[in-house]
């Protein structure tokens, strides 16, 4: 009896182990798919429009490395850094960082900002990769 328990306890201490912080729901850690993107004419009238390609990602590491191919503007995407809960910044080859507001709601992020006018794109993530 003493040694089922002792197994029984091994067993349960060894289940038990702790998920990495990529696999939280609210991590912002993954590859993401663009799914939409807001479209303003620069007087606030800015409507979501679908990204239907399925081919815009963006890929956040757990190092603070980045990966994009949809914003060319830059060069390539760098690096990331998180400021608070709400807020980042991305960092592109050239030099060139950008602030964002961003939110995590179960399998979607939205980033907002780095443009004169209101600007912003909606992800989906992409289960399993990290």
């Amino acid at each position: 009896m003493r040694y089922a328990a002792l197994i029984l306890l091994f067993t349960i201490i060894g289940c038990s182990k702790s998920e990495t912080n990529n696999t939280n729901s609210n991590s912002i850690v993954g590859k993401w798919i663009k799914t939409s993107y807001l479209a303003d004419p620069g007087d606030g009238s800015g409507t979501w429009q679908q990204d239907n390609s399925g081919t815009n990602y963006i890929i956040f590491h757990e190092d603070s490395s980045a990966e994009s191919n949809s914003n060319p503007y830059f060069g390539t995407l760098k690096s990331y850094h998180i400021l608070s809960d709400s807020t980042l910044t991305l960092v592109y080859s050239d030099g060139t960082i950008f602030p964002h507001m961003y939110k995590v709601e179960g399998n979607t992020l939205t980033l907002m900002g780095g443009c004169i006018e209101a600007c912003g794109s909606k992800y989906s993530r992409v289960p399993g990769v990290y």
